[in-house]
């Protein structure tokens, strides 16, 4: 019996010993695959390390260091820099990526804005520019906007085929398109609507034309882009009418940074420019410029007319990154031909001076990308024909850059309390919850939840406070309005009066409101 019982001692014993030599291989197989991964995470791989050295090298605490250009996961930045923009520009770089990580990885879980202070999490994934900031004479001819590449499933495509980040590198993004759910175009607005209660402040900066370009004589449109030129923000501006020319300009300190050529033909009148989605994923942003004025179609009564030209325009490209050229740029634009003949139009042909695009879309089948014109028809008091027009986007977002579109017949609905005005202007907060659309004298703002679609929005009564601009010796007429992006205010500029013309540098004026 303690014969056998040896032998099966040692039986259970020689198993045991196999058993935990086999344990402890997959753990040391285990443990060395993580410490590879880490190494890699860490940046003791010899090709990420040179990589990095070459040309994000200078990027300290970084905990993490990424593929995909100067991406790092910055350790501690709550209590440092706080934001990804203070960050990267405390290193001579441009932010053009900001997100929450998931698990001290590269992956990123939440997308912010640049300008987002992180101070509820002590890391975050920052994305700075691979290149320093230029010298302010730079000739760089680059492309467009440096484009984001993080660790993550749902990398995108905008439609010319290139990959592209997420344009919510300016607004909060939707948790259901970040975990890849069907429901990815429904962004809806992000904030909770509230009128504007009264002014804090009017500051206005004086902008210099170039000595190469056209004079800024009849400046009438503005977009705010989210971009900054040594910390400031940067504007676009054009001249109406027979202009084929939008301008990149500092906003404080009114330096022309280089122009923007658009296709011309004799019969251009561009009125408004806004910036939005280029798609409804909003992956990119895009200039919209309106080639909508059409002076003698303000005497049409309604119905069949042929005062004017019965084709309009809108030139749509995407937004150029401003530190990468300089001069004169050549954009693709994609050219989308537009009319008034839809069945339900009030007549075949109207004039237009406002334009804005929806940024976050609705409950209600408003989608990012969404484009809205509201007419001015105002001769011999026929404002009962001014109408908001819409374009939905699927029907431009997959244009091709560089071609001209077939004709869209864009479509009416009733807005009421918009007949009252001949509308100069509109446009659209970032958080799609503030609608502005003006007259040559006053700013009106319409409220918009997640449940309302534009056309609901603006069917209501405007806010109580309305804004006046003051009068001017030295300016005709305010047409334009554009929110600045994540801040509760509007800029606004002026054509000059005649008498100045080919001697005026117009202000713009930025109005902070509570």
């Amino acid at each position: 019996m303690v014969g056998k019982r040896s032998s099966n001692i040692f039986v259970v014993t020689s198993i045991t010993r196999i058993i935990f030599t086999f344990i402890t291989s997959i753990l040391f197989i285990a443990k060395f695959n993580i410490y590879e991964v880490c190494a890699h995470s860490f940046d003791h791989s010899i090709n990420l390390r040179q990589n990095l050295e070459t040309s994000c090298g200078d990027l300290t605490q970084a905990r993490v260091r990424c593929d995909g250009g100067c991406t790092v996961l910055v350790n501690d930045l709550s209590s440092t820099y706080q934001s990804c923009d203070n960050y990267c520009q405390g290193h001579n770089r441009q932010c053009v990526g900001a997100w929450d990580e998931d698990d001290n990885s590269c992956t990123a879980k939440e997308t912010f804005g640049c300008d987002f202070k992180f101070t509820l999490t002590p890391d975050a994934l920052c994305r700075c520019s691979t290149e320093l900031f230029p010298k302010e004479n730079s000739d760089s001819t680059s492309s467009y906007v440096d484009l984001v590449v993080v660790k993550s499933s749902n990398t995108n495509k905008d439609s010319s085929g290139a990959i592209s980040t997420f344009y919510h590198d300016i607004l909060h993004k939707n948790s259901d398109f970040l975990n890849g759910n069907s429901n990815k175009n429904n962004f809806f607005p992000t904030a909770q609507p509230k009128c504007p209660r009264y002014q804090v402040s009017q500051t206005g900066y004086k902008q210099f034309s170039s000595p190469k370009g056209r004079p800024y004589d009849e400046i009438s449109m503005i977009a705010v882009s989210k971009q900054t030129w040594s910390g400031q923000p940067v504007i676009w501006i054009a001249n109406d009418k027979d202009e084929n020319f939008v301008y990149a300009s500092t906003l404080h300190t009114g330096k022309s940074l280089f122009r923007v050529e658009l296709p011309y033909n004799v019969n251009n009148d561009i009125e408004s420019m806004s910036i939005g989605p280029c798609n409804t994923d909003r992956t990119t942003s895009c200039l919209y410029v309106a080639n909508i004025g059409n002076n003698p179609a303000q005497s049409c009564k309604g119905g069949s007319c042929n005062r004017g030209a019965a084709l309009r325009s809108i030139f749509k490209f995407k937004e150029p990154d401003i530190h990468r050229h300089s001069g004169k740029v050549e954009a693709s634009v994609a050219i989308l031909p537009i009319d008034y003949m839809d069945i339900s139009s009030p007549s075949e042909r109207a004039d237009a001076e406002s334009f804005f695009v929806d940024f976050t879309g609705d409950k209600n089948n408003g989608k990012p990308g969404d484009l809205y014109i509201v007419t001015k028809w105002n001769k011999n008091k026929r404002k009962r024909l001014t109408r908001l027009f819409k374009y939905p986007v699927e029907f431009h977002e997959n244009a091709k850059y560089g071609e001209t579109s077939e004709v869209y017949s864009v479509q009416p609905t009733e807005n009421s309390p918009l007949k009252k005005r001949t509308w100069t202007d509109a446009d659209m907060s970032v958080d799609g919850s503030l609608i502005a659309i003006r007259d040559g004298r006053n700013v009106y703002f319409f409220t918009r939840s997640s449940s309302e679609s534009v056309t609901e929005a603006l069917k209501k009564k405007p806010c109580e406070y309305v804004y006046r601009t003051p009068k001017s010796k030295n300016y005709a007429q305010f047409e334009a309005v554009g929110f600045l992006p994540n801040k509760n205010a509007f800029a606004e500029i002026s054509e000059c009066k005649r008498s100045n013309y080919g001697d005026c540098d117009p202000h713009a004026y930025v109005i902070a409101y509570k």
